[in-house]
Parts: C-alpha cells; structure tokens; sequence
C-alpha cells in the first residue's frame, strides 16, 4: 500500500479487504476503470480507482492484486450506491474481471440528461460545467499495465472518480419534479440488466459493416461466418477484426467463396490467414448455402416516408423536443430518430421493431399524450 495525501494504491488482498469494509459503510463511492484493450478479445483491466465521500481516493493495482473478492461484494451490496460516468463501458468490465454485477447503480451522464444538460457529456465537460474544475485528458491512452505508474498517471486516475459524489449530489438536486427523478431510477435500474453481454442473442451479425446490402443466402452466410469469427477470436483472446475484418465477411458471403481455392483466387485472405483460417471459413460459406430458402433471415426494408409521414415525424419531433424543454430532459434520452420515424410510420403495435420501447416504462409514460395524436393505431 502506497500512500500520497488523499491518494492511496492499493497492492495486496489484505489492504484491498480493508479498504472494502470502509466502502460497504459509505453510503456512495466513485468507481472507474482504467485498461488496455488492443490486441486482446477482452480488456485487460489495469486499475480500479474508488472515491469516497470523505474525498480519499484508492486506486486497485489489479495485475498486482489478483483476487478481487472484497471489491466484488461492494459492487454487489445494493446498500452503497455506485456512481459512474458513462457506466456501462467500466460495468461490463468490472463483472468480467470479478464475476458480479452492481447493484444501485447511478451514471452521471444519464443524470445530467435528466436536469437539462445534454446526456452524451464527457466527465471533463460536466465538471467543468457544473464545478468549474478543468480536467487533463493527457493520459487517455496510457499503458495501465505497465509498472511502476508515474505520479502523473495515478492524479489522471484519481481526476476520473473524484469528482463523482460531489456530482451526484448536486444534479439529484438538480431534478426539481418526483416524476423526473422516478423516470431518471428507471434508466438507471435498466443499467444493471445490460452489465453482462447477451451471448444469446443471435441478430448481432446483423450489425457486421455492409451486411444489409446482402441478400437472404449472403445474410445466412454472414450469420455463419459471424458465430466462428466469435468462438475463434475467445479461443486465441484476439480482437475480431485481426480474425476477420467485417469487410472480408461481406466480401466472402457476398462472392459465396465456398472453398479454399476461391478464397486464394478472390484475394480475400493473405496466405497466413488463409493457412490459419481458410478450413473454417470455407466451412462456414457452405452451411450458409445449405440453409433451407423458408428458414434464411429476412432481408430488412426500409422505405422512405410519405409526405405524410415527413409531416408527421416534424410535429412527433417538435413536440417531444417543446415537452423536454419543458421539463429539462435531454431530447437524446427518449428516442432516436429512426425510432420516432418507426412510430410515424407503423401501421400497428405489433409491427415496431426498436421503437417498441417508446410504448412502455418512463418513456411510454412521457410520449403518452403525444403519440394516440401522432399515430392512433398504434393504440391497438
């Protein structure tokens, strides 16, 4: 354990444990994550830094620690509230490297959206704005794996959760109506289910660079191509696109490069990835081509709005825009706009894709005296 005025490094279990029994009686701590991601499948976390309310800062030497167990438990303890910014990145992380989701989480970029501040601020924007403190962005891409950490590093790390309790404080006071705060816990319980990543859901490929432009047979060859690009790169712990870059899947699917000499001949691949890869790939080309016609993914149509429906999106836009202003949300947090466009232009309910969400929770109760005069069908 290393100790600098306010800031303490944390490097062995025992001071770690310490350290958490404090944090469990708290009441609120800033959390943040520094890591390297580069060349690995999953980020390699070098530091965890944790404000307290009494302004200490502790800063987790990872590598050095190893067992995290202690930590762990306070994410876990839904009595301490958990404040970070722009959560989702450092939560996805944190319940990789300890195997816990958080528990009362609060994200001050999503707070800030709910008290008329825009909700896609940077942690240097809103603590410039809001405290009046100018924070350095210098060591953005510093190598927190590398030992010993230099001075300037461990200030930048501790700036990231410093100021995170102060803010808390003050945007909750900051959201003047019940309603707002109540819709502001919602989004921020919608958190906590988004913490591990949905190894279940099988429309990801769709999010692959270039696939829509395929056709049906493309899109289940990319499928394909997709699920063995991801269990390859977990097995070897490489980023995907040194596996295969979203552009050669496109490329092969759309070419059907069914074999090992069409990829040669293409000039997909190089030969060491060829060599490497050639087998799985060619594999993967064929069981696209066998996918039964009835059972291919659909091909998404997007249509272009009538003028009808471009007059429409306008007022649906304009009016949730006079609501929020009123109110002091960010218009940012209730749709985006291919969601008001979906809700403008569906024929029923059961037809929103996305969108769908605009009918329910904090959001369906804020559009709810909006949309029945926009699109009443979508009332049945």
């Amino acid at each position: 354990m290393t100790d600098s005025a306010t800031t303490t490094l944390i490097d062995s279990t025992s001071d770690l444990e310490e350290i958490a029994r404090q944090a469990r009686t708290a009441g609120a701590i800033g959390v943040d994550t520094e890591f390297v991601w580069e060349r690995t499948f999953y980020p390699r976390l070098g530091l965890i830094q944790m404000a307290l309310p009494d302004g200490r800062c502790f800063l987790f030497d990872v590598p050095a620690i190893g067992n995290l167990e202690p930590f762990a438990a306070v994410l876990a303890d839904g009595s301490v509230v958990k404040i970070f910014h722009d959560a989702q990145q450092d939560l996805t992380i944190l319940a990789g490297a300890t195997g816990k989701t958080a528990k009362n989480i609060f994200d001050t970029r999503l707070a800030a959206g709910f008290c008329g501040l825009s909700s896609t601020s940077s942690l240097a924007t809103l603590v410039n704005t809001i405290l009046g403190v100018g924070l350095t962005k210098s060591h953005t891409r510093s190598d927190w794996l590398k030992r010993p950490l230099s001075p300037e590093q461990l200030s930048y790390a501790c700036d990231d959760v410093n100021y995170l309790v102060p803010l808390r404080f003050i945007l909750l006071g900051r959201i003047t109506t019940p309603e707002t705060r109540h819709w502001l816990a919602e989004e921020l319980l919608g958190l906590a289910d988004k913490q591990l990543a949905d190894e279940s859901d099988d429309t990801r490929y769709l999010k692959v660079k270039g696939a829509r432009s395929l056709d049906r047979r493309g899109l289940a060859i990319v499928r394909e191509l997709y699920r063995w690009r991801e269990c390859e790169a977990i097995r070897r712990d490489r980023p995907r696109s040194h596996i295969m870059a979203d552009k050669t899947m496109v490329t092969i699917a759309r070419l059907r490069l069914n074999s090992i000499d069409k990829l040669r001949q293409s000039g997909a691949l190089n030969e060491r990835k060829l060599r490497t890869y050639g087998a799985g790939i060619a594999s993967c080309v064929q069981k696209g081509y066998k996918v039964p016609s009835a059972l291919l993914p659909e091909k998404e149509t997007r249509h272009p709005l009538s003028e009808t429906e471009k007059k429409a999106y306008n007022l649906l836009k304009t009016q949730v825009e006079q609501k929020c202003t009123m109110l002091g949300i960010d218009p940012a947090l209730i749709a985006t706009s291919s969601e008001l466009k979906e809700i403008v232009s569906a024929n029923k309910r059961a037809s929103l894709g996305r969108a769908r969400r605009l009918l329910t929770g904090w959001r369906g109760h804020f559009l709810a005296d909006i949309i029945p005069l926009i699109n009443p069908s979508l009332l049945k």
